[in-house]
């Protein structure tokens, strides 16, 4: 185990590990049903284009999703705000209600794969965003601990 999943491992709430978890299963289950349907119906390559806007859209997390060190024992906290809530509620009405319609528009034949891929660029996404997050807020624990040991 490298010394940053050990150190996010040791100092990172039960939110953040639960999210790890969420995130990490969801997108295998979701991987999994895609390749088992380009195995079976022959899914087309260009399909990963849905991935890439989906991680696009993924980055949206950043403004909702933020982590906190606690500087005293360096526990990681994982706050977010509003707007996961309205940007959860607007991903399950792309999921359910406009997705299929808007891909239907544009002739896509498997609708489900697409949508499949678009999600898992989006938790892809939104599980680097937490990462970089906590490597921000590590090096800036790092730097504050030099400078103190400088001081």
């Amino acid at each position: 185990m490298g010394t940053k999943r050990k150190f996010i491992t040791h100092f990172a709430d039960n939110r953040i590990k639960r999210s790890d978890l969420i995130i990490r299963i969801t997108m295998l289950v979701m991987m999994a049903i895609v390749l088992y349907d380009s195995y079976v119906f022959r899914t087309p390559l260009y399909y990963v284009i849905f991935a890439w806007v989906g991680a696009i859209v993924g980055k949206l997390f950043f403004f909702s999703h933020k982590v906190e060190v606690n500087k005293e024992n360096l526990e990681l906290t994982l706050t977010t705000n509003r707007g996961s809530i309205v940007l959860l509620l607007l991903l399950i009405v792309v999921r359910f209600i406009i997705g299929r319609r808007v891909l239907e528009s544009f002739h896509v034949i498997e609708i489900s794969d697409a949508l499949y891929l678009f999600f898992i660029g989006i938790y892809y996404t939104k599980w680097r965003v937490i990462i970089k997050q906590i490597d921000e807020a590590y090096y800036q624990v790092l730097a504050n601990l030099k400078k103190n040991k400088e001081q």
